[in-house]
């Protein structure tokens, strides 16, 4: 692409209204999308329970994910996380709406690729060039001496999902054995520290209620509290909690 021909392209973009029409898609778009531009996200970013992100996203206009209420926003193109389904994409194409499905991303690589597509969908290559510099500089930075951890959240421990953003945190994360249990693996592990994800913290879940058990209060390992709304994703708010936990 020419210069002159790259340069009308930004135009042509910087004018678009742009909805994203899930929780996962609302993290690129409140990040990376102009926020002149964006009108419309999911209704669940307005949730802080949900999401860190949720202060500023209250001020944008909230819709239920269906193509009849993304309608009423008007947008140019909806970004979304989901399979959209076949009504959505005869509506869509009748109105001349485009759709931007982001593959599922939860390494950072897969996170930075998504990244750079929103950036080009949008025309507005500042925020992200800022997070994938972030991201760089960790990768560049030898590890930090963090040890073994094993990470643990309502649903479960050790999660995959969470490995190599904890690996750039400079920590080991330590598998858990097939076949054993979330008491157990969390009784027998041989990790040096416990992180514990306190996504909704508080809340009466029944998934969670195995983590009061008597025999874990006594397991004398350190514990790192970690703001776990971020993995609900894994998106690039993980950039976030790899500084944090740094």
């Amino acid at each position: 692409m020419s210069g002159l021909s790259f340069a009308l392209s930004l135009v042509a973009a910087s004018g678009l209204r742009v909805a994203s029409a899930d929780l996962c898609a609302d993290e690129y778009a409140l990040l990376f999308v102009p926020r002149a531009q964006l009108v419309s996200v999911s209704h669940l970013s307005h949730d802080p329970h949900e999401t860190r992100l949720s202060k500023g996203a209250r001020a944008i206009p909230a819709n239920d994910g269906r193509i009849e209420t993304l309608l009423s926003h008007e947008p140019d193109l909806v970004i979304t996380t989901r399979a959209p389904g076949e009504t959505m994409r005869r509506i869509a194409q009748h109105k001349g709406i485009r759709i931007l499905q982001l593959p599922y991303a939860a390494y950072p690589d897969a996170v930075e690729a998504n990244v750079r597509t929103v950036a080009r969908a949008v025309g507005a290559p500042g925020a992200a060039s800022a997070w994938i510099k972030r991201l760089g500089s960790y990768r560049r930075r030898p590890p930090a001496e963090g040890g073994t951890v094993l990470w643990v959240d309502a649903a479960g421990v050790g999660s995959t999902l969470a490995a190599p953003w904890l690996s750039l945190a400079g920590f080991t994360p330590v598998p858990v054995p097939q076949g054993r249990g979330r008491i157990e693996a969390v009784l027998t592990t041989k990790a040096d520290r416990l992180l514990v994800s306190d996504y909704r913290r508080g809340q009466y879940s029944r998934s969670s209620d195995w983590m009061r058990h008597p025999l874990l209060r006594k397991r004398a390992l350190p514990v790192t509290r970690i703001d776990g709304r971020a993995t609900t994703c894994g998106g690039p708010l993980m950039l976030d909690l790899v500084e944090a936990l740094r």
